[in-house]
């Protein structure tokens, strides 16, 4: 009888003992849902796995000095089977959500990105909020994340935002937690997400639902690679799609704008 590879494979790692290194999507919709979904993996190696094919496909399909829109891409729906982790709207269909993802590239390195994310005002860095606080409900001590002392760093973010299509106040769930890609760079990964909908201002607007997974890949050169992936349903009146994901990705390219600035301004003024 002729063994397959696959067969042959298998025993050989069942001989030895070793355990077959864990596959990730190639495609960037499953890709990004996966990222989003893996996210508390006890397993590093599962989301190494998946920045080994997400840095690759970026680097070659991106012109990183393009604008925000040769830098984004519309992506499908996420899925229920990607929530199981989370606390979320049940009574809405997580496939109504309209998807995109934009990449940038950031000047400075990953630990001043993850020391930016324990800063308690983020209204800095978020251009269409009005207030931004951050809290930290499991950490006596932040810092923890940028001193890669804690595997992981919970947050909860009370926020009101302004922008042309609504006014919001909303909490927002946000957890941070480090990974590395195979040839060892430090990789900063969050996942967000609303666990319930909320009501803009005078009850014409909604956001029904919304998550996102953002990703810091340390650079070779210096620098950060930055990812941003969000799934959102939203009512915000006779908006078309192509609006709302035209403003999606604008504001979602100002909040990287605005986070570098800070990094500058917090941690870098004499440069």
């Amino acid at each position: 009888m002729k063994l397959s590879h696959a067969s042959v494979a298998a025993g050989i790692l069942a001989l030895t003992g070793c355990k077959a290194p864990p596959e990730a999507p190639a495609e960037l919709n499953e890709l990004s849902r996966y990222m989003f979904r893996e996210w508390e993996n006890e397993d590093p190696e599962v989301l190494t796995a998946g920045l080994s094919n997400l840095e690759p496909f970026l680097l070659a399909e991106v012109d990183y000095e393009g604008d925000s829109k040769e830098r984004s891409f519309q992506l499908t729906p996420i899925e229920e089977t990607d929530l199981h982790a989370i606390s979320w709207p049940t009574e809405r269909n997580p496939t109504d959500t309209l998807a995109l993802s934009i990449t940038a590239m950031s000047p400075w390195p990953v630990t001043d990105h993850a020391r930016l994310q324990t800063e308690a005002d983020q209204t800095p860095t978020e251009p269409t909020a009005k207030t931004y606080e951050r809290t930290f409900p499991e950490a006596s001590d932040p810092s923890c994340l940028p001193e890669q002392t804690c595997d992981v760093l919970v947050s909860v973010n009370d926020a009101r935002r302004e922008n042309a299509l609504l006014s919001v106040d909303f909490i927002l769930n946000k957890n941070f937690r480090w990974s590395s890609t195979e040839d060892g760079r430090d990789v900063l990964i969050a996942r967000s997400w609303f666990d319930r909908s909320w009501e803009g201002d005078g009850g014409d607007t909604v956001l029904w639902q919304s998550y996102s997974t953002d990703i810091w890949i340390e650079q070779p050169g210096g620098g950060t690679m930055r990812y941003q992936a969000l799934w959102s349903e939203s009512d915000v009146g006779p908006s078309d799609e192509d609006v709302v994901l035209g403003t999606l990705r604008y504001s979602i390219d100002k909040i990287f704008q605005a986070g570098d600035e800070s990094i500058e301004e917090l941690y870098h003024p004499e440069e």
